[in-house]
């Protein structure tokens, strides 16, 4: 059975002779009453912060989630980075087969030279031209690529550290609020009134003379 601040001050007591003085016994009842309701105003009150910090609690877990989804997305950036560095290795080995085309056109210049110096000239000079212009295109594309490399790395290195500054953040944050409203709790249990009514079951030895 709970009892309200109206309960207190509604009850009535039997008079009897040489009883407690009535304005003392109903300006006791009073002061109780306002103190209970004092403290279902706090009991409420802390109910309200820890709905609140409920709320806060889902939306840092909303938060999470996301940060989850960027972290997958970091992922995709990854394999973006393993692409191009495979890229890199497809270049070099072009790189390679370039120069022993080069080797080859060296060797072919000689031979042909005999042959026909005129005509070898020209072919040596076609094969530079386009080796020339392979190699400079394809050092062009690897510096390009090196480049963007570095600029994944950057942001990668740059968003780790961003989620895991939210992260820790969001953790302390969680932890604050589980504190408060492990608190909170704890003193509602303590404001809790339901220990009035043991002094009605109970009362002192000289309770039959009010």
């Amino acid at each position: 059975m709970k009892i309200t601040p109206l309960d207190i001050r509604q009850q009535q007591f039997a008079y009897r002779f040489r009883g407690f003085d009535i304005e003392e016994v109903d300006a006791f009842l009073e002061m109780v009453a306002s103190e209970l309701e004092e403290q279902i105003r706090e009991v409420a009150e802390l109910r309200e912060q820890l709905a609140s910090r409920d709320q806060e609690i889902h939306e840092l877990r909303q938060l999470v989630s996301e940060l989850e989804e960027q972290v997958k997305e970091n992922s995709l950036l990854r394999e973006r980075l393993e692409r191009r560095e495979e890229e890199i290795r497809e270049l070099r080995e072009n790189e390679k087969e370039l120069r022993k085309i080069l080797a080859t056109a060296q060797q072919v210049k000689e031979e042909v030279r005999e042959r026909a110096e005129k005509e070898a000239e020209l072919l040596i000079r076609e094969a530079e031209l386009k080796a020339g212009k392979i190699l400079l295109n394809a050092e062009e594309e690897l510096n390009r690529i090196k480049e963007d490399i570095l600029e994944l790395r950057r942001q990668r290195k740059l968003f780790e550290l961003k989620i895991r500054n939210a992260v820790e953040t969001h953790l302390k944050l969680l932890s604050i609020g589980r504190e408060e409203g492990e608190e909170a709790l704890g003193n509602e249990v303590d404001l809790n009134p339901r220990s009035l009514p043991e002094s009605k079951e109970n009362p002192p030895e000289n309770s039959e003379q009010v």
